[in-house]
């Protein structure tokens, strides 16, 4: 379409005779309407593809703390829910501590601090769960929510003690 319109602007320009203001005008109105959707589509499509990154990084932080956290679980001796934001689990006379400190989980074991979620996103919220009475089996449940770039994702899971 728009190489067919270049082309009859030159033919008009070429007859001598020109071209009228009134063509003009409707050139340039194709144009820019032609403009105008193509950016709001670029714009859509950039939304999209960081929405996408957001919940890829989002899904990654979370699968690797669920992957350290129920590791921990699943081999110690004995877990406690300090309070809803901390966890403590004991393993060979070891306790590990889990908590929510500005926006961040972090792992306090044999006094040292390890960030298990990195600066790439932000946790909201974090909320353990001693389910152990509900079912006696050493259940623990974690709920957890996530943030990036505007996007919130809530995570939870339960984890059983062996």
């Amino acid at each position: 379409m728009a190489k067919k319109l270049i082309k009859y602007i030159r033919e008009k320009i070429k007859l001598s005779e020109g071209i009228t203001l009134t063509e003009s005008v409707i050139y340039i109105s194709i144009i820019s309407v032609v403009t105008v959707v193509l950016i709001s589509i670029i714009v859509q499509i950039v939304q999209i593809k960081t929405r996408a990154n957001s919940m890829s990084i989002i899904s990654s932080e979370v699968s690797n703390f669920f992957d350290r956290l129920i590791y921990d679980v699943r081999n110690a001796d004995s877990f406690t829910v300090v309070d809803s934001q901390t966890l403590q689990v004991e393993s060979d006379s070891i306790i590990s501590t889990f908590s929510l400190q500005d926006s961040k989980i972090i792992l306090n074991k044999e006094s040292t601090d390890y960030i298990i979620v990195t600066d790439q996103v932000s946790v909201d919220s974090i909320e353990f769960a001693d389910w152990t009475s509900v079912n006696s089996d050493n259940l623990l449940h974690i709920h957890i929510t996530l943030s990036r770039g505007g996007l919130d994702e809530t995570f939870q899971t339960t984890v059983h003690k062996r």
